[in-house]
This record gives C-alpha cells, sequence and structure tokens, in this order.
C-alpha cells in the first residue's frame, strides 16, 4: 500500500469522458454506450450478456480501487468491458449469461484480497439498459 496519505485515503472519481482518471478503467458514459451496443446486437442475434457489479467498501483506498481494477482486468476476457461507474464502483458488461458473469466473479475473489461486493444480472428480452442498471442497483440493496 502508498505511503502516501491523499493516495492511501482518498480515491477520487473523474474522467475525461472516455477513461477514468485513477484506474484507466473506461468512463461511464462509453460503458453506457456499450451496454447498448450489447442490447441492439442481443436483441438481432438472441445471445445473452450480462451485468457484474463490483463494489468496495465505502472505506476503500486508492490503493484497493486500484487492486480490483487490475483484478478485474487479469480476470475477465477480451471482448469484455469494464467500467468505473462510481468512486468505489465496477460494471462488467460481459457476453453470456450469469453462469458466465459467475466465473468471472470467483476468479475476481480469488486473486483480490480486500473485501468487495458482487451481483449480476443477465439482460431479459425487451429490457431497456435502464431497467437493467436498475435491477442490478435493486440486487446490491437487498
Amino acid at each position: 500500500m502508498s505511503k502516501n496519505p491523499e493516495f492511501s485515503y482518498n480515491p477520487e472519481f473523474s474522467h475525461n469522458g472516455i477513461r477514468d482518471d485513477l484506474t484507466h478503467s473506461v468512463a461511464p458514459p462509453l460503458f453506457y454506450l456499450h451496454v447498448d451496443r450489447m442490447i441492439a446486437g442481443s436483441m438481432r442475434s438472441g445471445h445473452p450478456f450480462s451485468l457484474i457489479d463490483f463494489t468496495l467498501p465505502s472505506n476503500g483506498t486508492s490503493q484497493q480501487v486500484l487492486d480490483l481494477a487490475h483484478s478485474i482486468s487479469l480476470s475477465m476476457r477480451k471482448e469484455d468491458l469494464c467500467g468505473r461507474l462510481g468512486r468505489y464502483q465496477f460494471n462488467v458488461a460481459l457476453g453470456g449469461d450469469t453462469r458466465a458473469g459467475q466465473e468471472l466473479c470467483r476468479r475476481v475473489h480469488e486473486s483480490f484480497i480486500s473485501e468487495v461486493t458482487t451481483h449480476s444480472a443477465q439482460w431479459e428480452k425487451g429490457e431497456s439498459a435502464l431497467d437493467l442498471f436498475y435491477r442490478l442497483d435493486q440486487l446490491s440493496e437487498i
């Protein structure tokens, strides 16, 4: 862990619309656009896709945020996309059903030593991106 107190205890959340400044994960606007494209593709092809939410406790450090981003990046497939959507929150959009999401969660939990909560939701036919994100948020409140 970094000895710099500013780095350790202030995980800023800022981006340029494309990449997060701290982790270089995809920024929210680009992530939401990607999810819209995945929905359009799934409507045409019928292939499933899922969203996975990874959230650190609100007392997490910048180093934990960086470590989680790195663990997700190493664990996901090349065709999946990770976005940092909040100070302590990452989402991954991946092709596949909830089993693929559970496998990703397992790999991240194995490689990440800090506490992280995970939730997943598979897109349902006719569901909008907003409805899917809302459903994923509801899972985290249970």
